[in-house]
């Protein structure tokens, strides 16, 4: 096993693992209790006193606020019981991904390596908004605010009561740090397998053009079998995951966007902008890998096309047609059998997201001009 391969992937899973996500039935009773503990206190009870918040405030474009939030907190808690859900069978995925690389033989796994490494750099960028994200929260420290608007049951205003604020202070700067890494390695977990079956199937492609002879062919149709399968079990794994993710992030980047085109604040402006960034990437990195992949499995017939099987036996000429035959159907992951993870869904979400814009922001106007009149 080529260690330096994996690394990347064993370092999500060490995320997930420190923050008590790893309830796989082996671990122990102190884990198990801890890991749904730390769950319940930064997740659950997080969202339970943002819809409290939501509503007891009087403000529109707080109750807007809110409920972006209410909408990423709800997502962070969908992906991570997920997670804990799908984990034996995530695990399962891993062992089918490293007999799959076992038992390629390729001469190297350059592609695979590329493709990972891409991903992991990506990782690293996608944590360090998610930490730019968490640091904005110490600007209305400045101020003698909370990092982020939120109901509390005791006191939080600092003028009232120091503990109370610098209990939720504190606790909301853990909760941001905390959520952005288990987040950032949820949503990155499906993009690394993607990157492996991508790498593979470039690398199936390469082989393909050197086939030699009938038993060559016949190495090749057993890979393709095995990353066939491999993308099955990550669709499975994934789908409802990245189904409730373009969901919820279609939601929260309407109201983000709601909020700052009527935000005259540039601290606002500023700290909305780098919460909007990371929500866009939720759903634009397994669209966008997800896309690569199909990009990469459709290159297998033009593989085929190009290799010198006219010059080859009969025997490996029928069965060139037939791999042929069966390789234009692309491989691809898709969501809940209801859309496909690529770049035009994206667009699809994007799109979405701008026409519930217009639509919240037409009735909000017409609310407010209705309210002037009456007064």
């Amino acid at each position: 096993m080529d260690k330096n391969l994996y690394k990347p992937l064993a370092f999500c899973f060490e995320v997930l693992k420190r923050f008590g996500l790893w309830q796989d039935g082996k671990q122990t009773w102190s884990y198990f209790f801890l890991g749904y503990l730390f769950h319940l206190v930064f997740i659950e009870l997080i969202l339970c006193f943002q819809i409290v918040y939501l509503t007891k405030t009087t403000d529109v474009m707080d109750f807007i606020e809110s409920f972006s939030h209410i909408t990423a907190l709800f997502a962070a808690m969908m992906k991570s019981f997920i997670f804990i859900w799908k984990l034996k069978s995530i695990k399962k995925s891993v062992d089918s991904l490293n007999e799959m690389i076992s038992n390629s033989r390729f001469s190297n796994n350059d592609h695979m390596k590329r493709e990972v490494l891409i991903v992991f750099r990506i990782f690293k960028i996608f944590w360090m908004l998610f930490a730019c994200s968490s640091l904005t929260g110490f600007v209305p420290i400045f101020h003698n605010q909370l990092p982020f608007k939120m109901w509390f049951p005791f006191e939080t205003v600092k003028e009232k009561s120091q503990i109370g604020y610098w209990i939720a202070t504190i606790y909301l700067q853990i909760l941001a740090f905390a959520l952005g890494s288990i987040v950032v390695s949820l949503d990155t977990l499906p993009v690394f397998l993607m990157s492996f079956a991508t790498g593979f199937l470039k690398q199936l492609s390469e082989r393909i053009m050197k086939i030699e002879k009938y038993d060559d062919l016949i190495e090749c149709v057993n890979n393709h079998r095995f990353v066939k399968n491999f993308i099955k079990e990550i669709e499975d794994n994934f789908a409802s995951a990245i189904f409730f993710q373009g969901l919820i992030s279609s939601l929260t980047l309407c109201t983000g966007v709601f909020i700052m085109s009527f935000t005259e604040s540039a601290r606002d402006f500023t700290a909305i902008t780098v919460f909007l960034i990371p929500i866009t990437l939720e759903i634009f990195l397994p669209c966008y890998f997800g896309n690569k992949l199909s990009v990469a499995s459709s290159a297998l017939t033009t593989s085929i096309f190009h290799s010198e099987w006219i010059e080859k036996d009969r025997k490996l000429k029928k069965a060139a047609m037939i791999f042929m035959e069966c390789s234009q159907k692309h491989l691809k992951i898709t969501s809940l059998g209801t859309f496909d993870v690529n770049i035009a869904t994206f667009s699809s979400i994007l799109k979405s997201a701008y026409s519930f814009f217009n639509v919240m922001k037409q009735e909000i106007l017409k609310w407010h001009r209705l309210l002037t009149h009456n007064h």
